[in-house]
């Protein structure tokens, strides 16, 4: 039961943490593209995981649908929120913090890992490849949050 209860935990910690952190006022802006990067990112990597056969989830119990555990996405939207509304402007802080939300990805998964909650097929592979998913997902978060707020304000501008 309590391996059950890892992602409902997760999931509610998470949330907890933007409700103190995001101003009311911004909220929505970051949960749109949490959302995108957070949520449906989180569906297409786990999907790409089981796909390349890296790894599959095992003891999700009750929030299990097709293999997939239903609250990982939401969980992940709103960790995706938090790395969003604290992400730095200045190159060099934004390069620590995206390798430093990177280790703490590989930490977690060596921790659902531990827990059994998820099934290694290759664990050397495994190993190699999570930091470079990480890395890539992070990065391409920043990227992406970065590029679209830049549009943004240069249509300000021009308005």
């Amino acid at each position: 039961m309590g391996k059950t209860l890892f992602f409902p935990l997760f999931l509610l910690i998470a949330l907890i943490l933007t409700l103190i952190y995001i101003p009311r006022q911004q909220y929505k802006k970051y949960l749109i593209y949490a959302a995108i990067t957070g949520g449906m990112g989180n569906m297409l990597l786990t999907l790409i995981m089981r796909l390349l056969g890296l790894w599959s989830y095992t003891k999700i119990g009750v929030f299990n649908v097709f293999g997939f555990n239903y609250l990982e996405p939401f969980a992940w939207t709103f960790v995706q929120m938090i790395f969003l509304y604290f992400l730095p402007v200045r190159k060099w802080f934004l390069y620590a913090y995206v390798l430093g939300f990177t280790g703490l990805s590989v930490g977690f998964a060596y921790v659902i890992k531990n827990l059994g909650i998820i099934a290694e097929f290759n664990p050397t592979l495994t190993q190699f490849m999570s930091p470079l998913i990480f890395l890539a997902w992070w990065s391409g978060t920043a990227w992406f949050y970065r590029k679209i707020e830049g549009m943004n304000q240069n249509q300000e501008k021009i308005t």
